[in-house]
């Protein structure tokens, strides 16, 4: 079985998981309204949507067993169209899943490690470059500290550079899978740095948002299956076609380049990969005491906690009621 093949069949798997696990955010039973990219498509969200969750698992289920294009074409189209129903769905392992399922269309060995390796360092620069701010420090780092149970310890606290060791750790992960000298350490460190974050969301230390783990052991499967061992170099782009050499340029423009534009809000948070940055646009819900008895009993587990000096009413978390399970 080629290599290919098995990352899509671990695209699928993993995908599926992760519709599973965040199943409020993809189910058309439910009181929250849809953000749709137009008037036309929200008109008709609720059957839409029905449809197009039903038919893209069973074309995912068929994807374990065929490895057909048109199934691959169609399991892209309906992803790009559950999205644009419920733009809430844009999430960043959406966003990365389809582009994945783009590359599987390329069984050349060069151009498909090139595309991983242009997509994958992507993330990662521009995942610690967006964490390099303030807010990153105060909704972060400090609550990090917290939940290990160092955050009374003085040296942490007044040492903030400290903070920004792991946004400077990620931006060198995604440079060192680009030189064949250091790409097999950093495929390790890349295991171990999802490993953390696999603990860090798991219901042993908080389960903060565990809907990203089968994101995070794609990720390391991914890394190690394509690029340990692989010596293919970005010089090689000069032997390819003019078609793969093409594409290569646009990938690395939409995902190496356009992500600048996010520091002018000309392009999203989550198609620059700004993940965890603390720079995030949030979704709550203020509900006020007066109509509290006519929300469904699943939003409990959402409400966020306040301030001891609010009261009245309910804020419910969105983030929280889309991706519990």
């Amino acid at each position: 079985m080629s290599k290919v093949r098995i990352v899509e069949i671990s695209l699928s798997v993993s995908l599926l998981i992760g519709i599973l696990m965040s199943f409020n955010l993809w189910n058309s039973n439910r009181e929250i309204p849809y953000c749709s990219i137009s008037d036309s498509l929200n008109n008709y969200a609720a059957l839409l949507s029905d449809v197009s969750i039903s038919i893209l698992l069973l074309l995912l289920i068929l994807s374990l067993f065929f490895s057909k294009p048109i199934i691959k074409c169609f399991i892209i189209l309906f992803l790009l169209l559950s999205v644009s129903i419920d733009i809430n769905r844009l999430q960043p392992w959406v966003y990365i899943y389809i582009l994945m399922f783009v590359f599987t269309f390329f069984n050349n060995k060069e151009v498909f490690t090139l595309l991983n390796i242009i997509l994958f360092s992507s993330i990662y620069f521009w995942s610690g470059l967006h964490k390099i701010n303030q807010s990153f420090l105060y909704e972060t780092y400090y609550p990090l500290l917290k939940t290990f149970g160092v955050s009374e310890v003085k040296f942490f606290l007044e040492e903030n550079w400290i903070g920004y060791a792991l946004p400077v750790f990620e931006i060198c992960l995604g440079i060192g899978l680009i030189l064949i000298k250091t790409r097999r350490v950093t495929v390790y460190l890349i295991i171990l740095f999802h490993f953390c974050v696999i603990i860090y969301l798991s219901p042993l230390i908080g389960n903060k948002n565990g809907v990203v783990i089968p994101w995070n052991l794609e990720m390391s499967f991914i890394c190690f299956l394509v690029f340990y061992n692989n010596d293919v170099k970005f010089l090689e782009i000069n032997k390819l076609l003019k078609k793969d050499k093409f594409i290569l340029l646009s990938v690395f423009a939409f995902v190496g380049i356009f992500p600048v534009l996010n520091f002018f809000s000309l392009w999203d948070d989550y198609l620059s990969f700004s993940l965890y940055s603390a720079k995030n646009k949030l979704f709550y819900i203020a509900i006020s005491d007066k109509y509290l008895n006519r929300l469904d009993e699943s939003f409990r587990e959402s409400y966020l906690e306040l301030d001891k000096n609010v009261s009245g009413g309910k804020v419910v978390d969105m983030n929280k009621y889309f991706f519990s399970y």
